[in-house]
């Protein structure tokens, strides 16, 4: 929750719905970018992929409404629906704001049997922000109160 309130103040999340700014006071709910029953359909219950099903980069915080609407289906397939439906033209911006670098990979259906390629991609967006709190908290530890972030 700290990690994912600290990309948030980095980087408002926008809704994947319409691109509107993701409230952290309103109904919001964590959304596996890849659902874990699609990762234990595809991959199997017992592969590295459904292990990981529950890892912080496999998830971004949304609306419950738009939770309820993915359900299990793979990314390409409730991403595309979005992106037509509703329309969000700017679903790789929404996306973005969710430190995913390779939104149009997501959409086409790239990463939908490539879990792993994906949670690696992930991890690239968001390790300068795991760096950032390295350093502030290293500063701390070598009793520099003053400009933590410097």
């Amino acid at each position: 929750m700290a990690i994912s309130y600290f990309m948030w103040s980095k980087n408002r999340f926008k809704n994947l719905e319409n691109n509107a700014t993701v409230s952290v006071n309103n109904n919001i709910e964590i959304h596996h970018v890849f659902p874990s029953n699609y990762l234990k359909t595809k991959f199997g219950e017992n592969s590295a992929e459904y292990d990981l099903a529950d890892s912080i980069l496999n998830k971004i915080r949304i609306n419950k409404i738009s939770n309820i609407k993915i359900s299990n289906k793979a990314p390409s397939e409730y991403l595309t629906e979005i992106k037509t439906k509703s329309p969000n033209p700017k679903i790789e911006n929404s996306l973005k704001s969710h430190h995913i670098g390779d939104s149009s990979e997501l959409i086409s259906g790239q990463y939908d049997s490539d879990f792993l390629g994906f949670l690696l991609s992930r991890y690239n967006q968001i390790e300068p922000l795991f760096n950032e709190l390295k350093r502030a908290s290293t500063n701390l530890s070598n009793g520099q109160h003053n400009d933590i972030w410097g």
